[in-house]
Parts: C-alpha cells; sequence; structure tokens
C-alpha cells in the first residue's frame, strides 16, 4: 500500500475533581490491525500503528488528561470516540475488525465512547445520504457542495437528538451529554467540512452558519475544550476566517497579527499562535524571524519554543544543488557522504512521521534487518518530512533508529536524489551500493529479503 501526499449551543463546560490515568488495554488477535490516534498532553499527541500483527498482541496505553477527550480510529475511516478521565477501557480486536468497540464497566461511559461509531453507522441508512458524495463526507471531506451543507445540518440534528434522548432515557450523564454535545458543535465545523482542504476557498462561499459559529470561537474560552481535536482545529480556523483576506491562506503578519489581539484564555493563544508559526506555508516569510522571536518573548510554554525553534534551523538554510541530509542532532551530511562510508549495499527506506503505511512497514523493516543483520549491507531510513520536530519524535518511537541510520532530507520531493529516483510516493524503498550507484528504484516490499540476497 502506498501513500500519497448551527443553530449555537452555548453552555458551561464542566470540570472534574479527581485527575487520573485513563489506560485502554488493547487485545489485538493475530491478523489484525490497530490504528488509534490519543492525546499525550493538551499539546501533543500519539498515534500507535500496527498493521496486521503475526501473532496475538496485547498492550495497555496510557493517557493523563483532567477531563473527557476524544481519540480517533484511522483504520479505513476516521471515527471519533469520546472517553473519560480515570477510567479504564478495553479492546478486543479481530483480524476483520475494522471498527472499534471501546468496553468499561460503567455502561453510561461506554455509552458515551461508542456514540458517534453507532450513531454515523445509523445515518448511512437514513434518506439523508442524497448522493455518493453526501454518504462518505460523515467521515472525511475535501469537497464543498449545497448538497452537502444539508446533509451536514441534519447529521448535527440527528446526532443532538439521539444525544438528548440517551440523556433524558439516564443512559449517559449529564456530563456525557455535554461532552458530545461539544464535540459534535465543534466536528461539524471543522472536520467535516475541512476548510484547511480549500486553502484557497473563497470565504463567501462558505455557508453562513459555518462562518458565524467559527468566528465565534470567543465564546468557548475555556482550555479543558483543548482536549478536543475538533475545538484545536476551529481556533485556527477562527483566526482564518477573521482575516481581511478573502481566501483562507492569509499572510504570516495578517494571522499571527490578529491572533495576538484575541481575547482569549492565555494558553488557547499560546496554542493558536504556534500554530501560526507551524504552517509550512509561512517558513519562507521574509519576516519569519521576527515573529519567532516576538513568541519566544510572550509564550511560556517552553515545548513550543524548542520546537518552532528547531523547525527554524533545520530550514533557514535550504540547498538548491546539494543533496543534504540532517541527522538527529541537527547536522547536515551530504547524502553521496553518508552513503560512501556505508557498508556494500544500503537499502534506504522513504518514508514520513504523518504517514500511516510507512510507520506500519518500518517495524517489518527491521525484521529484516534482523535477519540480515551479519551481512553487508546497511539499512538507512530517510524521511522527506517537512516538520524537523515532528520527524525527531517519530524517530525517538522506535529503539532501532539511531543517529547513524535515521535522517531527514531536505528539500524533500525537490530534492536531486529524489528527483533521480522518481521519488513522487511513501513508503519507497530503493538499493544503492556504496559507490553511489542506484541499483534498483522501486519494488514490492515483500520481495525485498529476496531482492537483498539476489544482489549480495
Amino acid at each position: 500500500m502506498k501513500f500519497v501526499k448551527i443553530f449555537i449551543i452555548v453552555f458551561t463546560f464542566f470540570y472534574f475533581n479527581s485527575l487520573g490515568q485513563t489506560s485502554i488495554k488493547v487485545n489485538l488477535n493475530k491478523g489484525g490491525s490497530f490504528f488509534l490516534k490519543f492525546p499525550l498532553s493538551l499539546y501533543e499527541g500519539e498515534t500507535i500503528t500496527l498493521y496486521e500483527v503475526n501473532k496475538d498482541t496485547s498492550f495497555t496505553i496510557k493517557i493523563n488528561v483532567d477531563n473527557p477527550f476524544d481519540v480517533s480510529n484511522r483504520n479505513k475511516c476516521i471515527t471519533p470516540y469520546i472517553l473519560f478521565p480515570n477510567t479504564e477501557y478495553f479492546l478486543n480486536i479481530n483480524k476483520e475488525d475494522s471498527i472499534l468497540n471501546f468496553i468499561t464497566q460503567d455502561s453510561l461511559k461506554m455509552a458515551v465512547a461508542n456514540f458517534f461509531k453507532n450513531t454515523e453507522f445509523e445515518n448511512y441508512k437514513t434518506d439523508l445520504r442524497t448522493d455518493k458524495i453526501a454518504g462518505r463526507i460523515i467521515f472525511n471531506n475535501n469537497i464543498y457542495t449545497k448538497k452537502i451543507d444539508t446533509f451536514l445540518l441534519s447529521v448535527r440534528l440527528i446526532r443532538d437528538k439521539k444525544i438528548q434522548n440517551l440523556f433524558e432515557s439516564k443512559k449517559i450523564t449529564k456530563e456525557g451529554s455535554l461532552a458530545l454535545k461539544l464535540f459534535n458543535y465543534f466536528d461539524i465545523e471543522t472536520y467535516r467540512l475541512e476548510p484547511s482542504f480549500n486553502s484557497y476557498f473563497n470565504k463567501k462561499k462558505f455557508p453562513i452558519w459555518n462562518v458565524n459559529s467559527i468566528i465565534n470561537i470567543e465564546d468557548y474560552n475555556e482550555i479543558s475544550y483543548l482536549n478536543f481535536s475538533v475545538f484545536k482545529k476551529c481556533v485556527i480556523y477562527s483566526n482564518l476566517f477573521k482575516t481581511k483576506t478573502k481566501i483562507l491562506s492569509p499572510s504570516l503578519a495578517d494571522e499571527f497579527d490578529l491572533a495576538k489581539t484575541k481575547q482569549i484564555n492565555d494558553t488557547i493563544k499560546n496554542y493558536l499562535l504556534y500554530s501560526i508559526l507551524s504552517k509550512q506555508s509561512h517558513f519562507t516569510s521574509s519576516n519569519y524571524k521576527a515573529y519567532l522571536d516576538t513568541f519566544n518573548i510572550y509564550c511560556d510554554n517552553i515545548q513550543f519554543i524548542e520546537d518552532l525553534r528547531n523547525n527554524f534551523n533545520f530550514r533557514k538554510k535550504q540547498h538548491s544543488t546539494l543533496d543534504l541530509l540532517v541527522s538527529t542532532k541537527n547536522k547536515n551530511l551530504l547524502f553521496d557522504v553518508v552513503i560512501k562510508k556505508a557498508k556494500k549495499i544500503i537499502v534506504v527506506d522513504f518514508w514520513a512521521s504523518w504517514c500511516i503505511p510507512c510507520i506500519a512497514e518500518l517495524e517489518r523493516m527491521h525484521d529484516i534487518n534482523k535477519r540480515v543483520i551479519n551481512k553487508n549491507i546497511t539499512f538507512l531510513f530517510i524521511s522527506i518530512d517537512e516538520n524537523y520536530s515532528s520527524w525527531l519524535k517519530a524517530v525517538k518511537k522506535f529503539s532501532f533508529m539511531n543517529g547513524n541510520n535515521s535522517y531527514i532530507l531536505k528539500n524533500g520531493l525537490n530534492s536531486n536524489i529524489a528527483k533521480k529516483i522518481k521519488l513522487d510516493v511513501i513508503p519507497r524503498h530503493s538499493i544503492f551500493s556504496n559507490t553511489g550507484q542506484i541499483n534498483i528504484t522501486d519494488f514490492k516490499f515483500d520481495d525485498l529479503e529476496k531482492i537483498i540476497n539476489e544482489v549480495l
């Protein structure tokens, strides 16, 4: 597999007095796959990717968040689940399962956890599915039409009605009801219409209910909303919609200067400013360094500052004629030099931290590496990430990755080596000799071990 790159409800959010650790105990049976995105904190997230495991596997995910939060299953479609702090959940996944079902001893919390999974599939049975595009839009969207507009509003109404019915019949608690309504509100505003997919879309073409509710995000000034991934997006979109430009791709100055004036919680504002400075399109701005310095003075989040500084240092020196690799210590190395210092045969895995199929193949690549470890062969993992910090975090998750075999390719797909091997999709594997000669540029992953034995 290859990967290519309201009516408004206003209410007060709730608090939990007890801060506890949420645990998700996973039993993944042989042949099963598991793709779950979950928060590590208010700002950082994590994705676990396991593809068709070759044996029964059990493990526990531990999450320290002090309010309800969402996790999302990324297997075939994006399905959200709302979980509570200080709760133990169980998942049992078989080979044929692509949808998760969270189990916990508290039936009220279990109903909340699985609400969107259950409701979305019920929507497929209704007359609201006016065409194939509208049917798919419930999970992902990169197109906007009036028909979809009507469909999404109907979906939100159906969700809210079901939430209210569950609460009135005492199948969910008040806290669960509020969490679901909040997520439903922000979910329709962001993920389902997904303005980020339409970065040059004229703002006037978005439905008025969507624009009005997004730009009024300041009405929701509670830090705990950051537990919801959809709220994070809504904060960003709110700023985009309020800039003076007609399209959703304003300049760094437009976005940053407007964000600084927002009357919102400092924690939320720091997240917004950090997100603006993290946008790839802003890195080439001539005044980026000045805004980064302003942020360093204004922000008290050390992690934000460190991430942005690493990314800035990574991108400030671009070389269009050299194939430069950057190490885990942010040092520049020539691709040809790294190749020449390696063993006779070099297997290069081109990947990226955001590429789920790539992540799934990394462990399999390492298994092959272990079987041929005594042979005259080197394995290199070269990322085309544009975000240095994201890449570095991903590398640290794998014990077999280190400063001697893991690099990020400056200029990515625009580099000379990428053009030579016609690198346009990932994951991608190529075999080089240490003289720099390209032996094999593309092949099926399942044939890799056979090819290695043939060329040695």
